[in-house]
This record gives C-alpha cells, structure tokens and sequence, in this order.
C-alpha cells in the first residue's frame, strides 16, 4: 500500500486512535474521544517526522512516541501503564500485518487486517475482580430483617418445584423475622463440605440494595444456613432479571445493619 503526504497523516490517524482506544479499553484506563484524537493527530506528526529523520525513527523514538501519546490520551496516574499498553497493541497490530504479508496476502488488506487485530484487545479488557456487596432486606409478615450480602457466583442453589433462586441466609443473623424452621419445606443442597437439606420459605417481599437509596425487588426464595457466615450469599441469576421499576427507600439505622457489606 503505496501512500504519500496527506495520505500518510490520515492513515497514521487512524492507526494511532485504534492503538490508543485498544489499549485504554485493555486495561480499563478512562479517556474521552477528544484526548484520543490528540494523542493520535500528535501519533500521525512522529510517524511524518520518521519519514524524514533518522532518530525518530529508531527504537527510542517509537518509545517516546508511545509515551507522549498515552500522556495526551489517559490520565496523569495511567501514563506509564497507558505507554505500555499502546506499545503491546502496537506491536501486536504490526506483528500480525506482517504475517499476512509473508504469507503473500495484499498489502492493503493485510495492513487493515491488522488494525482489526489491535481491535480485538478491546474484547480482552479485564472484568471487574471486586465481590459485588450490598444490603438484602427480607419482610415476612410486616417483620423486617435487613443484613449485609454479597453476590456468590458459587451459589447455584434453586428451588425446582417454585423455579426460583435460593438466597443463603444465616440463620442467626435473621432471627428477626422469627420463623420456625420445623414449618419450613426442605431443599437439597450439596457443598464443598457434603450434601444435606435447608429450610427454605417465600418471603413477602425481598429487596437487594447495591448503594443507598436503591432497592431492587428480588423474587427469590430463602434458605436457612445454620453455618455462621458473614453475609448471605445471593445468586447471580436472581439479579439477571430486568426490572421494570426500582423501588426507592432507605435501609434506616432502627433496622440495625451492620458488617463489611453495609454502608
């Protein structure tokens, strides 16, 4: 792919805003669209002066390039991380064209092939490690009981003859509700630990709280752990269900909420 002048600025636009996007998208760096653009109109001016000038174009300048470019495009804190990251999709993205290349595919296409590929690292970001905490409050009866949870991905527990999840609660975190366990149909549960049955109940209503102020109206079933833990442990698959309305109040500090996952 033969370009000259102009047309070398507008391709190395490109490039450098794919680079750049790619690598902030990999490792999760915040950016706006103008910095990006920047960052990649400052790319496209190193790549004229390589043209013309040998110490630019030469493994120092490729990494000061990097470097000024992540300056530009991420924030202050995520430079060097950002340099890094432009770097790796860089040279992914020229490691693959080159391959095309020797394998005698045209040049046009193999260039925009590897632009493609630096694409991809846009797929390979990082997801979120941290647990996802919050406050579950369970009514039965006009009786509130309002503890910290968390969302256990390791909880696949469901009630088959309701066809609902089943959130483990702590029994002695929830006495408040003053259910009588002999009352209560039983489910199997199997564990790292053995298998076994809990008691499990429909309570009248069941909110899931992620931040303050926000409820989310589960519909789950509970299930009672005699095991000390220090949270109840929600299913994912009862927060997949998309709400309609989310319901607005308060956990208040008469409901005695406290530990790791409350506010």
């Amino acid at each position: 792919m033969n370009l000259h002048g102009e047309g070398i600025f507008v391709f190395n636009v490109l490039a450098d805003a794919v680079c750049i996007v790619s690598a902030g998208r990999f490792l999760r760096i915040r950016m706006s669209w103008k910095r990006v653009f920047f960052a990649a109109l400052l790319g496209a001016f190193y790549a004229l002066l390589s043209l013309y000038a040998a110490l630019f174009s030469g493994l120092p300048g490729l990494l000061a390039a990097s470097f000024l470019m992540s300056a530009v495009a991420f924030p202050c804190r995520d430079t060097l991380r950002g340099a890094g990251g432009i770097w790796l999709v860089g040279m992914g993205g020229s490691g693959m064209t080159q391959l095309l290349i020797r394998v005698r595919m045209p040049e046009t296409a193999a260039v925009y092939l590897g632009l493609l590929f630096m694409l991809t690292f846009c797929l390979m970001g990082k997801k979120e490690m941290g647990v996802k905490r919050g406050v579950l409050r369970i009514i039965v009866e006009n009786r509130i009981c309002a503890l910290p949870a968390i969302v256990d991905t390791g909880n696949m527990l469901m009630w088959s003859e309701q066809k609902l999840w089943v959130i483990v609660v702590p029994e002695d975190m929830c006495r408040s509700v003053g259910l009588n366990r002999m009352d209560m149909e039983r489910i199997a549960v199997c564990t790292a630990s053995g298998e076994g049955t809990l008691p499990v109940f429909l309570p009248d209503e069941c909110l899931w709280y992620p931040r303050p102020g926000k409820g989310i109206p589960l519909n789950a079933a509970v299930a009672l752990a005699e095991a000390s833990l220090p949270y109840a442990l929600v299913p994912p698959g009862a927060l997949q269900r998309e709400w309609k309305g989310e319901q607005l109040c308060r956990i208040t500090a008469q409901e005695e909420v406290s530990g790791p996952g409350c506010w």
